[in-house]
């Protein structure tokens, strides 16, 4: 816009210059001077017979044209046309050549056209680096990588409006991912410093455009504001909403991570990834020996939780109950001894008796460490049952959130067990199922600060194997480092395997050096000027020269310095954009959705949805009942009620009391009872 306006500006000053010149000529040829020689017209004067200006004949004419410039630049062109053209010639000689000067030399000139002094070299002799203009733009729009509507939102060629009359013209400026686009995995990795906008800017503003879409979608939210913006708004377009929320346990949605766990190699995944985000003491080559044990132990215990235990009870808390109950050796054996050999569990429990007893208690109190974690009561209420399917992403219409806190990791391992079995299941799902419904289902899994979800096994890898079974994934980091912790050398894997590469600002020297690094380098014309004066100033002499060199499209500092309403997206094939950051309030929907905002606090998860019609009417009774007077008849039937509850809260510390009984059984005659069940299967 500003060398529009500047363009324009020069146009308008010639046109100006012109018309100057061609009035000043009009109005010097229309006029008429008298002729009388100049001695007596001097001499007139001196005599005051006759003023100065008496020798113009058409003086009444002259003002006339004077004051109506048109009528005078039409008289310029009625002159002789030979000298018409020799002055044209000389004027518009200097002004070229003054406008040369000022164009070349001018620094301020060139500064304010944007240009920098920076001439690009269209040889690219040193490199051919440049940001996307209109016609790689329109290009990739033909080739359908990118769109205007759907997809994933990269940014807008101009600033996105947010006034409500003005958002109509957004989407004509916006910039997505094509859906359908060839050739290229919908994965992106978004990296971005804190308070760059990632959620405001890019999570928040797909997160509605995946409605728009059609597909399914998993958030990872710290602190939860994604679930408080937008748990309404899905439930409202129909989709199913649950949320695990590891900030208020008391408000979260029940996840079990036995429910999940269907195999002897999914009880060795579920094993390495809670041992990888436990909790425990620094490693050395006792507790490396000691890790071995326990899982061996570990392992032993779930396969049998999993094969004796009811349903409701295979969970974690049973799983620590268990090995702490019988931290006894002679206990464990009782529970194995029976168990025939050819098993997983056997097989798992051997190689932790082989161990010396010594080293066997330690075993157990290590596990116990790592465990501890299912102490509490709120972790055990969390995990004890399943309200979140994850095979709800790829079955029917869902929208799942993860809220983690950001003051701690010390529940990393929840997120991180539920992440890596999705990796599994799902693509497992999709291979598995003839259900056309569910191999077309889309899921877009948006992992905002995923560096605190804990460590997904094989990242790098699994990547490259969700394209195909329709999932999207969107890792986000804060920079190169974050990314280096997780994945150590290896990990360019990570930004190799995502076609597409996004930062929203950047402030530390690492990362402003990787992006720069990645936008390339460019050939450039440099200008030098030189002046030698000569006698005068008018015989000084001026010379230029103009030499290529090779520049950074954006150096470390200027990608530092980006503008802040701005950002860089890179697709692998094209030349990089350079875009506005299309923010989630200069979408239609905005206004709408800020009204449906909740307080984290007042969702009611969904087992105790179920319990809440019941319980209501009962309060609700108790409520009526306290309010009227009572007939004799109602303290009959009160006292009645009161006696029936006695009798229920005595049959309940009874069934408590044979609870206990059952809990204090020996294990042998555990052992004995799941023996007199011939169609009891073990594994």
């Amino acid at each position: 816009m500003k060398k529009k306006i500047t363009i324009v500006t020069i146009l308008i000053i010639l046109a100006l210059i012109y018309g100057a010149i061609f009035y000043v000529i009009g109005t010097v040829s229309s006029i008429q001077i008298s002729k009388i020689p100049i001695s007596q017209y001097m001499s007139n004067i001196l005599l005051n017979k006759i003023k100065p200006l008496d020798i113009i004949q058409n003086k009444s004419e002259l003002i006339h044209i004077i004051k109506n410039p048109l009528l005078a630049i039409k008289q310029a062109f009625s002159i002789n046309k030979t000298v018409f053209l020799i002055i044209m010639i000389i004027v518009t000689i200097l002004v070229l050549y003054r406008l040369a000067m000022i164009t070349i030399f001018n620094e301020q000139i060139f500064n304010y056209l944007g240009f920098n002094k920076l001439i690009k070299d269209k040889k690219g002799t040193f490199g051919t680096s440049k940001f996307a203009d209109a016609k790689d733009i329109n290009k990739m729009k033909k080739q359908k990588t990118l769109e205007n509507e759907k997809g994933i939102i990269l940014g807008s060629i101009k600033k996105p409006y947010t006034l409500e009359s003005l958002k109509k013209y957004n989407t004509k400026y916006r910039i997505t991912i094509g859906p359908k686009v060839k050739m290229l995995n919908g994965h992106a990795i978004v990296v971005s410093g804190s308070g760059a906008g990632k959620t405001f800017n890019f999570v928040l503003t797909n997160a509605i455009n995946a409605i728009r879409d059609g597909v399914n979608v998993l958030f990872t939210d710290p602190k939860g504001e994604l679930f408080k913006t937008l748990s309404k708004y899905y439930e409202q377009n129909g989709y199913t909403v649950r949320v695990l929320n590891l900030i208020n346990t008391e408000k979260s949605d029940r996840f079990n991570p036995l429910s999940i766990v269907e195999n002897e190699l999914d009880v060795v995944t579920f094993i390495d990834v809670l041992f990888e985000n436990a909790r425990s003491l620094e490693s050395t080559g006792v507790n490396d020996f000691w890790d071995t044990g326990a899982k061996d132990l570990l392992k032993a215990v779930i396969l049998y939780i999993k094969a004796t235990y009811s349903e409701e009870k295979q969970n974690m808390g049973e799983v620590y109950d268990l090995i702490i109950e019988s931290a006894n050796i002679e206990q464990m054996d009782l529970l194995f001894d029976d168990i025939d050999d050819d098993t997983a569990m056997k097989r798992a429990y051997k190689l932790f008796r082989n161990s010396e007893d010594k080293a066997r208690e330690g075993i157990i109190l290590g596990l116990g460490l790592k465990l501890q974690i299912f102490q509490h009561k709120d972790i055990r209420k969390l995990t004890q049952s399943n309200d979140i399917n994850m095979y709800d992403l790829k079955t029917k219409k869902s929208a799942f959130f993860i809220i983690m806190p950001d003051t701690h990791n010390s529940y990393n391992f929840i997120p991180s067990i539920f992440m890596n079995f999705l990796f599994i299941k799902l693509p497992y799902l999709h291979d598995n199922t003839s259900d056309e419904k569910i191999k077309n289902t889309k899921l877009r899994i948006f992992a905002d600060e995923i560096a605190n979800v804990g460590k997904i096994a094989n990242l790098k890898n699994v990547i490259t194997t969700l394209r195909s079974r329709k999932i999207d994934f969107f890792p986000i980091y804060q920079n190169i480092a974050q990314i280096k912790e997780v994945f150590g050398k290896g990990w360019e894997t990570i930004t190799g395997n995502c076609d597409t590469f996004i930062t929203l600002g950047v402030n530390d020297e690492e990362t402003s050096e990787y992006i720069s690094e990645k936008l390339g380098k460019q050939t450039i014309k440099t200008i030098s000027k030189n002046k030698t004066d000569g006698l005068t100033k008018i015989a000084s002499v001026k010379r230029w020269s103009i030499s290529e060199q090779q520049r950074d499209l954006m150096q470390p500092s200027e990608v530092k310095r980006l503008n802040k309403f701005k950002c860089i997206a890179f697709i692998r094939g094209e030349n990089p954009l350079l875009l506005y950051k299309y923010p989630f309030s200069a979408l239609d929907e905005y206004k709408e959705i800020k009204k449906l905002e909740i307080n984290i606090n007042d969702y009611v998860p969904v087992y105790q949805r179920q319990k809440e019609p019941e319980e209501t009417k009962q309060e609700n009774k108790q409520f009526v009942l306290s309010k009227q007077p009572a007939e004799p008849t109602e303290v009959i039937e009160k006292e009645d009620q009161n006696q029936e509850q006695q009798k229920n809260h005595t049959e309940q510390e009874q069934e408590k009391e044979t609870h206990q009984e059952q809990q204090e059984k020996t294990n042998e005659e555990i052992i004995l009872d799941i023996m007199e069940d011939d169609d009891e299967d073990i594994i």
